[in-house]
């Protein structure tokens, strides 16, 4: 296992992490399904892994009591990065759910706590603030955010006075966006950055013949290449599993050395270029809102609301394009991001726009 020194914080974290969020909840859980969650835990920290990713939405918090329950007698030999609901993101309501998770997770500190993502309702300054507050009290050791473009990432730097911070997003061959800017920023500053999803969150891809000869060539599979391109950002990448050969296939990832001409061709062959396409053909549905009213009224609480993002559209906020997929004449939104994607829509929409800009993924089954 290949490990990235923290020099703030004087540790070393394991460059595959382990996500815990598919767990279920307290009821859809037995004891033989605990017992076997805290068996791979404990597997995962033997082959080398020291970090687990988790979060209060996970379960309903259930997430976070499971790994509570299998760190007991390890938990210095862990690092947790949870993660805390943006509504709450309010100073007291803040507190309640750091308090929660320490009690969750058994433990009286989070190594890394995050924003899953920016309520821009919640000044950054009154955020940082209240997160300083915690880690001088040493309920927490570094502090973050999550899903969050370069102009968040950036104002939290300016904010929070250039010191030691953690992001968390989407990074893999399709997602590439924060390979420009962000990955580039962290790793300049020496901030942490941690990737999730990096084999797609398990979309099914019509591979290249030239992705399938570099298998051949540094003899793994392709799951194997892609964990393999993204650890050479120098960054940490959150893996999902629960099958003793997939993390045992996973970690042999850190041993592959991708050439420059190696990841070109991995580039260029999930390549996701900008479409300026029609917003009135991207299909929508009934599983959140449908029309206008709907979406300004936000009876769904979702944040940041359409509303308020069309109004920081209008201020020149920088929007990633939607993730679609081309079906029968239409733009399909994919189904894993639908509901933050929808609310990208209604912004849109209420601003006027005509043309957006999308991923249009047309090999995705």
């Amino acid at each position: 296992m290949d490990y990235i020194y923290l020099k703030n914080l004087d540790k070393k974290v394991s460059q595959i992490a382990l996500g815990v969020n598919k767990t279920g909840n307290k009821h859809s859980n037995t004891e033989d399904t605990v017992n076997k969650r805290i068996y791979f835990y404990h597997k995962a920290m033997d082959m080398g892994i020291n970090m687990f990713d988790t979060a209060e939405l996970y379960g309903g918090g259930y997430s976070e009591e499971i790994l509570g329950i299998a760190l007991r007698n390890r938990r210095e030999q862990a690092i947790i990065c949870s993660k805390f609901n943006a509504r709450n993101s309010h100073k007291k309501d803040l507190q309640a759910s750091l308090n929660n998770s320490l009690k969750r997770l058994n433990t009286d500190y989070i190594d890394f706590y995050l924003s899953h993502w920016r309520n821009p309702e919640i000044p950054v300054q009154e955020l940082i603030e209240s997160l300083k507050e915690f880690k001088k009290q040493g309920k927490i050791k570094a502090y973050g955010i999550g899903n969050a473009v370069f102009s968040e990432i950036n104002e939290f730097d300016k904010k929070n006075k250039n010191d030691f911070f953690v992001v968390e997003n989407e990074f893999n061959l399709l997602q590439k966006e924060s390979l420009k800017k962000v990955i580039p920023f962290c790793n300049k500053n020496n901030h942490l950055f941690l990737a999730y999803s990096p084999f797609l969150q398990g979309k099914k891809i019509k591979f290249s013949p030239e992705i399938l000869s570099l298998t051949t060539k540094h003899n793994c599979t392709i799951h194997q290449l892609m964990l393999a391109w993204v650890l050479q950002k120098n960054v940490v990448s959150i893996i999902r599993t629960m099958n003793d050969d997939h993390l045992a296939q996973n970690l042999k990832s850190t041993k592959i050395n991708l050439s420059v001409n190696d990841c070109r061709t991995l580039e260029q062959s999930f390549g996701t270029k900008k479409n300026l396409i029609n917003i009135d053909d991207v299909l929508i549905d009934e599983r959140c809102y449908i029309t206008f009213k709907q979406a300004i009224d936000n009876k769904d609480d979702l944040i940041p609301s359409p509303q308020l993002l069309a109004e920081r559209l209008k201020n020149n906020f920088e929007l990633p394009p939607l993730r679609t997929v081309f079906k029968n004449g239409k733009y399909k939104i994919l189904d894993d991001y639908y509901f933050s994607e929808i609310k990208k829509y209604w912004a849109w929409k209420i601003c006027n726009r005509k043309k957006i800009e999308a991923f249009v993924f047309n090999d995705i089954s």
